[in-house]
């Protein structure tokens, strides 16, 4: 049954990844079609990877609006990924909530995710799913770019992993992005 905003959850295919048109800060990750196929045999191996769709898609027609998941790195670590076209504020707003709440019924330790140092909206996303920003990994991309690491860890309190002098991109709440507007 489609959400308010049209879209429809979908358990996460390989061919979804075809069907999405990656989101301009995003396309760094994933470039082409070709380059994600290999990332998406591996995520459809997952259980925990669903689709955002547009109406129609999971009949062939349509579009997928975003996919997430995690990947379990080992029983108790689990790495989010997601990949994202431009969503408006309410289809923004409940991919958000529903990852969120995906994400806060998870029982593992630790659930992390990475995002590109110049991704502010990713930055804030992390933070809107609940995650607290870890450290820096310097040059770790091909292109020489750092990467954050946001997580949540369960049986330390937050402030012993999530400092709060991390940097937050005001501009991210000035255009509208949050989907709840309550700045973590």
């Amino acid at each position: 049954m489609p959400a308010p905003c049209g879209l429809t959850l979908l358990p996460f295919e390989p061919k979804h990844m075809r069907m999405i048109a990656v989101q301009p800060a995003q396309a760094h990750d994933w470039p082409d079609c070709d380059a994600r196929d290999g990332r998406a045999a591996a995520f459809a191996a997952e259980e925990h990877c669903w689709s955002f769709a547009d109406a129609g898609a999971g009949n062939g027609g349509g579009t997928i609006a975003a996919c997430f998941g995690m990947v379990r790195s080992h029983a108790e670590h689990l790495t989010a990924w997601a990949v994202m076209s431009e969503l408006g504020i309410a289809r923004l707003g409940y991919v958000t909530r529903w990852c969120r709440a995906y994400i806060a019924g998870m029982h593992e330790r630790r659930i992390d995710v990475t995002v590109r140092r110049g991704f502010a909206n990713g930055h804030q996303w992390a933070r809107l799913l609940g995650l607290g920003f870890e450290s820096w990994h310097y040059r770790f991309f091909p292109d020489g770019e750092d990467m954050a690491v946001y997580a949540r860890i369960d049986g330390l309190p937050a402030d012993v992993w999530a400092p709060a002098d991390v940097w937050a991109p005001a501009d991210f709440w000035r255009k509208g992005y949050a989907a709840d507007r309550v700045q973590p």
